[in-house]
């Protein structure tokens, strides 16, 4: 299957299951600013549920699902896959799900240590994007790297589990 087939695949899933079961956690990250939002931790501590909440709050306010893109990098599905291939993502769910200019796309990518070169494509979506709130998950050790710190220097907000 290619890229585009298994992304799409991807998409329509989430967009079709309903959340899970939330319990709520005094967590919360700061949607309405423009920064890239990282979620830090160990494995199993509750980024995955914390990026869930945050997405049940954005649908309560009113925003519509089409407007939210949930992807889970740990897919066995969505293997390989590299920041090249990660172009394609917002271009594909805007084919299946068009988002106007005016609308902001809210972006969650849970484990997102696991594409190679995930951070060049961050930073430059991030920069030439402006109607996108980009949220983010990943391990501490990835996500801290000093190269990461760097190129995404002033853009982003990290929250430590």
């Amino acid at each position: 299957m290619d890229t585009v087939a298994k992304l799409k695949a991807a998409i329509v899933e989430w967009q079709e299951r309903d959340l899970p079961t939330i319990y709520p956690r005094q967590f919360s990250i700061q949607l309405e600013i423009p920064h890239i939002n990282d979620i830090i931790g160990v494995r199993r501590c509750g980024k995955t549920y914390c990026m869930f909440q945050q997405i049940e709050e954005l649908i309560r306010a009113g925003i519509p699902k089409s407007q939210i893109l949930y992807l889970n990098i740990d897919d066995d599905r969505l293997q390989p896959l590299n920041g090249d291939e990660l172009d394609r993502l917002l271009d594909t769910f805007r084919e299946l799900y068009p988002v106007r200019d005016d609308e902001r796309l809210y972006l969650f990518l849970d484990e997102i240590q696991n594409i190679p070169g995930w951070e060049l494509w961050i930073k430059d979506i991030y920069d030439r994007k402006k109607n996108l709130k980009i949220v983010i998950s990943g391990s501490n050790a990835s996500l801290l790297s000093e190269e990461v710190t760097n190129r995404l220097t002033g853009r982003h907000i990290t929250t430590i589990l």
